[in-house]
């Protein structure tokens, strides 16, 4: 049992979260839920599914994996990510699951969130899809003009490996000729702004080639 004051703190924290919660024994069965988790797991269509089982919003494979994770007892946190709620029968929310033991009986389950992540993730790799596929030489720096990324054709392009250029100064990969280039634009971007030009490109066997940079 918590003090007073804290027991009117927790409960705050518990009913006002944004995340679904809920308070379960180590069988499973809910002890409490707080509104959000009311709100989306149907609650108030349903009252009587605020009593039953945690279990019955989620997947076989994901309900034997907290049923294992419950019987053990653990005394550390787990989560599992982008998990799909069941509810009426139908998947519908995807969640990212946190199980944290309370004390020896009970646990609290939190389900945030986890569809605009999700979506993030999937417009990255979609952007990264489309960077890699562009025959144009796109590479990514930090502060220091140190290569962090390149796409697949800067290895078509310059003959050299990604492995060779991470980390290493971008200005490399110009002529020497085009010194007074690279300091204009390497100026110009510590100020903010954008640069287009054109340049002589050194490739791994030392030929040199013209592109058109920005």
């Amino acid at each position: 049992m918590l003090p007073a004051g804290r027991e009117q703190w927790w409960r705050c924290f518990f009913e006002q979260s944004e995340d679904a919660q809920l308070i379960c024994s180590s069988n499973g069965l809910i002890v409490e839920a707080n509104r959000r988790a009311a709100q989306i797991l149907g609650f108030a269509a349903d009252p009587m599914r605020r009593h039953g089982s945690v279990f019955d919003f989620f997947t076989p494979s994901v309900r034997h994996k907290i049923e294992d994770w419950l019987r053990r007892r653990h005394s550390r946190s787990e989560v599992l990510p982008a998990i799909s709620l069941v509810t009426g029968g139908y998947l519908s929310y995807l969640v990212d699951v946190h199980v944290t033991p309370l004390d020896g009986a009970s646990w609290l389950i939190a389900l945030r969130d986890a569809s605009r992540r999700w979506r993030m993730e999937s417009h990255v790799q979609r952007l990264m899809t489309a960077v890699n596929s562009t025959p144009d030489v796109v590479y990514l720096t930090d502060t220091e003009s140190r290569i962090i990324f390149a796409n697949a054709a800067l290895h078509t392009v310059t003959g050299y490996s990604v492995e060779d250029v991470l980390g290493r100064p971008s200005a490399f990969l110009r002529s020497d000729a085009d010194r007074h280039r690279v300091t204009e634009y390497l100026e110009a971007v510590k100020r903010g702004t954008d640069w287009t030009g054109e340049l002589l490109n050194v490739c791994a066997d030392g030929r040199e080639y013209p592109v058109e940079a920005t």
